[in-house]
């Protein structure tokens, strides 16, 4: 949750390579935000700190489906649904 509020601020995600992070990571960024073991979060946390990447609006995308304008309305839907039920 932490990692959404951040890419769509902009920030750069430097997130392991597992779970659901890489379906977040937007694919050209993968090599610069995905990590596997503690040496490889270093070095991505170095770069990104010695060379931060210019344009980062993809990662504001990417996680747009998650910001609450386009939940409310299915969440909405799903309580008023199980609040009804007999």
């Amino acid at each position: 949750h932490r990692h959404r509020r951040g890419m769509y601020c902009e920030c750069i995600p430097i997130v392991p390579r597992r779970l659901n992070y890489p379906a977040l990571v937007p694919g050209d960024w993968s090599d610069r935000c995905l990590w596997e073991g503690a040496d490889e979060f270093a070095s991505l946390l170095r770069q990104a700190i010695a060379d931060p990447p210019g344009n980062r609006t993809e990662f504001r995308e990417a996680v747009r489906q998650y910001d609450w304008p386009a939940v409310i309305e299915p969440w909405d839907r799903a309580i008023t649904e199980i609040a009804t039920v007999p």
